[in-house]
């Protein structure tokens, strides 16, 4: 059965000295609110509820009475007995509504839209409000209306229908003595859907319960109920709680919604009179107030489980400490697993958080009960290693029993405690000392200790500032307490802490572990993961369970650097748990289990296999290799692990693997799982580093091993090697056999296999008379393997270099033959060239001539170095070779050709220009990739000054083109035509481009197919003499030139700048001839991009025709000329003009 468990209580002071003490108060996710006994209403942040933000003075009615937040509408609700009072937030300003008569009751629905009124007057009103229009009255009625009449379906009596054959049965009446009942005011509650509600109200010295709808129909209304009193609570479903006294005892009374008695039961816990009952919205729990003759307070907290409701908690408050009100808390909670209770006393505002959990008890399981003790007990605190418990109760009297024999030892009720004490926290030690800390106002002794039966009780008083807000922590399991200083201003948020103190790096480190009522993780004060539901910390783990239904696991002390920055779940072992499943503790096996409570409340115990595995590591460490191999066959763990954890450590401890496995059917099972694909330590440890291993040796190993120790009488291996035959092909053990190379064992497995001997002994026989490297080549070949196969056939002299050759190209075994033969080997220049040409085959030219070097095949290597490109090997080369001058000038260009092909421009360049001496090829190759700037510094850096004079041919070009167009055109005016070319069609495409769009004036590539259309656009930038668009693609090259040409300038200046103050006068040449030159060109713009092909005029002749026909087919950025803005002619210096 579940049990509340306390997971920490936060208690805020209130400011009483300037304002007054509090007489109401009201808590929201947002603000707290509370109104004073000097009539301030006074308002603070939640997460600063020490400090009074806000406070106003209300002078209109010296009876304040009720105060709420309104969350929806974002103010303040205060009530006195005339006026109803809506605040803004921030007080700056208020509105009021007046009530004729004095108000005795009010009520606000769930979702703050209705308010129920009841005057003293009996007269119920309800109001609709809004930001708007505020409070209108909907409705009215007395509250003794007439209630109409109930209809019965005829389904047995009007007492027992619907309430099942148990309840018919006759039961012994109980006579409840009848109690004079005083008038009190009416009481109300609203049902949690907002659609009805119900009031306790006095009528001729009895009270009654009545249901109203939300238009205050009335429903139904209870007969008389001897003693009922005036707490009413509409509990979860269709339920109503009242209280009553039967026999002087307390009685809850729970009713239908049709006001038919359900069932009651007695509390005599509540000591004096009930005052107010309060049911949580979300969770079948009932909190109940009551105060004693001597003005002291009891809440008694109830859970309903199994049709009954069962006392869980109760929590004492001083007459010092008077309650003032208290209400449950939202926590937004979606599994219902914690709650708070937020309660309002004259000293503070207390906030209790609890938790559902099953009792937890020490490994045996035993539980003992103190019958002769009067109040519940709320902590309970085992002992860490005995079996010891104590018990707190409401009042903080402490009880220490021996859970083992049943008996009480130590009790602090004979103490002298004061009454107005808080409870801090509770730890045990391991020397059986009990310290439970508490908070007074005014210390007077510090230390009270008292001993008995070897246990000491040691209470502890810690003095309580005026102001501050503290945090309690119910349970520890270490000496030390936890102290959160920096969540101060948020701590109410926390309800559950732990401290955890690991060693890293031979030093102890604490770890302060906390978990907000967001889901939210916190290690040493700062959060690292969020959408948690449950932690739980013991030996070096920390195991937590996520909303997304898994369990992750961390190692703190190998994997604390993970706590450092925010956690990534995904990194960190996991494994699927049910949905709702939260922590409840671990039991002490080996490995232990984590205890998981799920949703039904059923407890389950789960393996983690991260935990098992390190068990496994540990009993391996300590050479316990008999229980490493029983816990991993009751774990069903993979047997790789054995290999994987350490592969050294294995293979050195062959003979206690051997013993620890005792049967071969074992044995056999462990080495068949053996596999060198995956590393069985990735499916817990994602981030382990694999270790090289080959776990095919480890079976050879194991396998000479036994073969080694048992060949004598042969009875271990015969019967492994019958279960092995069972499971696998004799072909396959035969291979595997062969590759031990140990021919007694091959005749062992022949003579206890079904093949006939007549077949294996004629091998045999001839496999020994083989030298020791020729059986174990023929042995390879046996066992098929290739591999072992072509490292002695490199060692045996049998054969020649052709039958080495066709055997490794066979077998495609170059790299294995080039990797296992030595340099100074006879083969090995064979091998190399085999093997080289395989990497060539494959593309890796550079590795292929790198080996073939090696070897000092240069000739080989050179064709390979020229596939590569690798043009520094390829000088290198010719150096050693020593071509002629004219064969390496014939093989440097040969591969600059090759890396222009590749757009490798600036290597090809570099070959040209240092390796070839051609400059101007050089040159050519960069103004074919538009590399002007680079080609015009290569130019002068060979003094070339005929880049100008290609400028101007390149303008002697343009007006050529221009001249034959127009010459053209005027044939063509005169009906000349020269056959091929049709102008007439081309003049008029020309015109009609001239007035409409550019997308469909091409009337030339219009209809044409993807390819030809690719082929029209190359032409458009063709350079070549007679092309059709030769005209556009020379004013396209000549704006390009332009622009690189004008770029320089700044270059120029820069330069200038730095070394003019060296050289002067070679700076000032350098500024003129760069000077001139942009002088020149500029000059050349009106005749390259001349008036009529920017802004053609409307009458177009066949001059002006030669000039634009093709303008339509080129890029609109080349149809205007470079501005002077983009030119940059601001770089000149002043200096040199």
């Amino acid at each position: 059965m579940d049990n509340l468990e306390e997971l920490g209580c936060h208690f805020v002071r209130t400011n009483e000295q300037e304002y007054g003490k509090t007489v109401a108060c009201a808590v929201s996710e947002e603000i707290t609110c509370f109104i004073t006994e000097n009539n301030y209403l006074c308002v603070c942040e939640q997460d600063k509820l020490e400090n009074i933000g806000l406070a106003t003075e209300i002078i209109e009615d010296d009876n304040l009475k009720y105060i709420r937040f309104l969350a929806m509408h974002n103010v303040i609700f205060v009530a006195s007995s005339y006026q109803l009072l809506v605040f803004e937030r921030n007080l700056q300003s208020h509105t009021n509504h007046s009530i004729q008569s004095p108000i005795a009751e009010l009520a606000w629905n769930p979702t703050e839209t209705l308010l129920v009124v009841i005057s003293k007057n009996e007269e119920v009103v309800l109001y609709s409000y809004s930001r708007d229009s505020m409070f209108e009255i909907k409705s009215t009625i007395k509250l003794n209306a007439d209630v109409p009449n109930s209809l019965y379906v005829g389904w047995g009596s009007e007492n027992t229908q619907f309430l099942g054959p148990k309840s018919r049965q006759l039961k012994e009446k109980v006579v409840v003595t009848q109690i004079p009942i005083e008038y009190g005011p009416p009481t109300v509650s609203w049902r949690g859907n907002g659609q009805q509600f119900v009031v306790n109200y006095y009528e001729n010295g009895q009270r009654f319960i009545k249901v109203f709808s939300n238009d205050l129909s009335p429903l139904n209304m209870s007969e008389k109920y001897i003693n009922l009193l005036e707490p009413v609570c509409m509990v979860l479903g269709q339920c109503i709680a009242c209280s009553a006294i039967r026999n002087n005892v307390n009685t809850i009374v729970i009713f239908e919604k049709n006001c038919k008695v359900k069932l009651n039961f007695e509390v005599p816990e509540n000591k004096g009179q009930i005052k107010k009952i309060q049911c949580h919205p979300d969770m079948n729990l009932l909190a109940v107030y009551s105060l004693d003759e001597d003005e002291c307070g009891y809440i008694n907290i109830y859970l309903y489980t199994n049709g009954k409701w069962k006392l869980k908690q109760q929590l004492y408050f001083p007459s010092n400490r008077k309650v003032r009100g208290f209400d449950w808390a939202n926590m937004h909670e979606p599994l219902f697993t914690v709650c708070r209770l937020v309660v309002f006393t004259s000293e503070n505002v207390e906030f209790h958080s609890f938790r559902f959990v099953m009792n937890r008890c020490p490994s045996t399981a035993l539980a003992a009960v103190v019958s002769d003790h009067v109040r519940p007990f709320n902590r309970v605190l085992f002992h860490p290693k005995k079996l010891l418990c104590v018990l707190l109760d409401s009042k903080l009297q402490a009880v220490v029993i021996d859970v083992k024999h049943f008996s009480k030892l130590l009790s602090s009720d004979e103490l002298d405690l004061k009454n107005n004490l808080c409870f801090h926290s509770i730890t045990w030690n391991e020397k059986n000392l009990i310290t439970i800390c508490m908070e007074y106002d005014h210390l007077e002794e510090q230390m009270i200790i008292k001993e008995s039966s070897n246990v000491v009780l040691q209470i502890q008083m810690l003095e309580r500032t005026t102001r501050t807000s503290t945090l309690r922590f119910p349970y520890s399991d270490t000496n030390s307490l936890i102290s959160y200083k920096n969540f101060e201003d948020n701590v109410f948020k926390f309800f559950y802490l732990t401290k955890k103190v690991v060693n890293i790096n031979n030093s102890e480190v604490e770890l302060d572990f906390a978990l907000s009522s967001n889901r939210e993780l916190y290690v040493n004060e700062k959060m690292v993961c969020s959408g948690i539901t449950s932690y739980f910390v013991f030996q070096n783990y920390l195991v937590l369970t996520t909303v997304n239904c898994r369990l992750h696991c961390i190692r703190l002390e190998q994997d604390y650097n993970l706590l450092y920055d925010k956690l990534d779940l995904t990194k960190i072992y996991s494994r699927e748990i049910e949905q709702g499943a939260r922590i409840v503790s671990n039991n002490n096996g080996k490995p232990p289990q984590i205890i998981l409570q799920l949703p039904r409340g059923n407890l389950e115990s789960n393996g983690c296999r991260l935990i098992t595995i390190d068990v496994v590591e540990n009993l391996l460490s300590e050479d316990k290799w008999k229980a490493a191999v029983d816990l991993m066959r009751t774990e069903r763990l993979n047997w790789n692990l054995l290999v994987d954890l350490n592969p050294e450590r294995f293979s050195e401890h062959i003979e206690d693997f051997v013993k620890a496995a005792e049967y071969c059917s074992l044995l056999t099972n462990i080495v068949s799982d053996f596999n060198s694909i995956d590393n069985a330590c990735d499916i817990c440890l994602p981030d382990f580093a694999k270790p090289s291993c080959d776990k095919t040796s480890i079976i050879k190993k194991i396998l000479e091993y036994l073969i080694s120790t048992d060949m004598q009488n042969k009875s271990l291996c015969k019967r492994a090697l019958h279960s092995l035959l069972i499971k696998e092909d004799i072909k396959d053990v035969l291979n595997a056999t062969y590759s031990l190379y140990n021919l007694d064992f091959v005749l062992f497995v022949y003579q206890n296999s079904v093949i006939d001997p007549k077949q294996y002994e004629p091998i045999i026989e001839r496999l020994k008379h083989l030298s020791p490297v020729g059986l174990r080549y023929e042995m390879s070949l046996k066992a098929q393997d290739v591999k072992n196969a072509v490292k002695y056939i490199l060692r045996y002299n049998h054969f020649t270099n052709s039958d080495l050759e066709s055997f490794i190209v066979m077998h495609k075994l170059e790299d294995v033959a080039y990797n296992s033969l030595p340099c100074d080997s006879k083969y090995f220049e064979l091998v190399t060239m085999l093997y080289a040409k395989k990497l060539s085959r494959q593309q890796n030219y550079a590795e292929a001539g790198l080996i073939l070097k090696r070897v000092g095949l240069l000739s080989q290597a050179l064709e390979e170095y020229k596939k590569a490109l690798d043009w520094v090997e390829i000088l290198g080369l010719l150096a050693i070779l020593e071509y002629e001058e004219h064969q390496k000038k014939d093989i440097l260009y040969d591969l600059s050709n090759q890396l222009v092909k590749v757009h490798r421009i600036d290597e090809a360049v570099l070959v040209l220009e240092h390796y070839n001496n051609d400059y101007r090829r050089a040159i050519e190759v960069l103004v074919e990739h538009k590399e002007f700037k680079r080609a015009i510094m290569l130019a002068k850096r060979h003094k070339a000054t005929d880049i100008l004079e290609h400028l101007s041919n390149t303008l002697i070009s343009l007006q050529i083109i221009r001249h034959e167009k127009k010459l053209k055109l005027e044939d063509a005016s005169l009906g000349i035509c020269d056959g091929e070319d049709d102008l007439f069609s081309e003049t008029g495409s020309t015109i009609s481009s001239l007035n409409s769009s550019r997308a469909t004036s091409r009337s030339r590539g219009s209809m044409m197919s993807s390819k030809n259309r690719r082929k029209e656009e190359r032409k458009k930038i063709d350079l070549r003499e007679g092309g059709y668009y030769e005209d556009i693609a020379l004013i396209r090259v000549l704006y390009v030139l332009y622009k690189t040409v004008f770029a320089l300038g700044n270059e120029v200046r820069e330069v200038c700048l730095i070394v003019e103050h060296k050289n002067r006068t070679l700076c000032q040449h350098l500024h003129e001839k760069l000077s001139l030159l942009h002088d020149n060109m500029i000059k050349q713009i009106p005749e390259i991009w001349p008036e009529v092909f920017v802004n053609p005029p409307g009458i177009i002749d066949n001059t002006i025709m030669s000039i634009i026909q093709n303008k339509s087919d080129l890029d609109p950025k080349y149809c205007v000329p470079p501005s002077k803005d983009t030119l940059n002619l601001d770089w000149k210096l002043k200096i040199f003009l």
